[in-house]
């Protein structure tokens, strides 16, 4: 029998936090849909190639999702279901969110995937763009007491514009290292992540505007309908 679904991610830091988010018992109902069968302990459930920093492989990260996303998916054709694809926009060679998105799914239809069993979700402009809900489980992840006091602090630093609701986009990667330091929690890369999906609630993620975010969980609820939905 076939599994429901891989997750295809480009880093390790999308890694832990997907296998924190689905370590949940409540993840369907933050996503609105129903429950699927998902492994947040399994290689091949929630999927990537693996490699240090030096390593030059390269199917490896965002580029090689890219260009290399089908390969990478081969032996999972007849062992999933679906696939979700997922890498950020921004990165060096990028063509932009469009063409990503039509450049990997055209190179998935020729390997065999058919429209309806994958998608490829570009976040726009990287992953760091969803950490940043105003929500109290994120102000605390970072070390801080309250939302407000985080954006104050990155404000501070010139990370975050006014009336702006995430850092500047060019900044991202820098903003949650500096929030890392400014909330005095040991600098490692993945563990606001971790921290943020393994508590995040449904009202935030239901306020998440990145387009990315939003294909996503209205995908994941048009392959697996919540009890009521539509099938």
């Amino acid at each position: 029998m076939m599994r429901d679904i891989v997750f295809h991610l480009a880093d390790a830091t999308m890694e832990e936090a997907f296998r924190a988010f689905f370590r949940r018992s409540d993840w369907q109902y933050s996503l609105g849909c129903a429950r699927f069968d998902i492994g947040p302990d399994s290689p091949r459930d929630i999927f990537r190639i693996a490699g240090s920093n030096s390593d030059l492989n390269p199917r490896r990260n965002d580029p090689g999702i890219w260009h290399h996303a089908h390969d990478n998916l081969k032996s999972h054709l007849h062992t999933h279901e679906r696939a979700i694809i997922l890498l950020d926009e921004y990165f060096g060679g990028s063509n932009g969110a469009e063409s990503l998105t039509a450049e990997i799914s055209k190179n998935l239809r020729e390997s065999g995937w058919d429209d309806e069993r994958f998608a490829v979700i570009v976040i726009q402009p990287m992953f760091e763009a969803w950490l940043w809900a105003d929500n109290q489980n994120v102000a605390q992840a970072f070390g801080f007491a309250d939302f407000r006091s985080l954006q104050e602090a990155l404000a501070a630093q010139q990370f975050w514009a006014a009336g702006e609701p995430k850092p500047l986009p060019e900044k991202m990667k820098e903003a949650k290292a500096a929030a890392i330091k400014l909330g005095g929690k040991k600098r490692f890369a993945s563990r606001p992540f971790v921290k943020v999906f393994q508590g995040i609630s449904s009202r935030a993620l239901d306020a998440c505007a990145e387009p990315g975010f939003q294909k996503l969980r209205r995908t994941l609820q048009t392959w697996f309908p919540a009890e009521g939905g539509q099938p």
